[in-house]
């Protein structure tokens, strides 16, 4: 394995992993009661 490919493959874990903490912020959005609560996840959001 080149050292281009250990490069391709641990930046595609890490970007799966910020991908699966995006969908959970986006879900929990969608799922929020109140505008407060919605502000809360969104500067969470910021923070990925």
């Amino acid at each position: 394995m080149s050292t281009f490919d250990t490069v391709m493959a641990s930046s595609t874990d890490s970007s799966a992993t910020v991908d699966e903490e995006v969908r959970r912020l986006y879900e929990r959005y969608q799922a929020a009661e109140s505008d407060a609560e919605r502000h809360q996840i969104a500067l969470e959001m910021g923070e990925t």
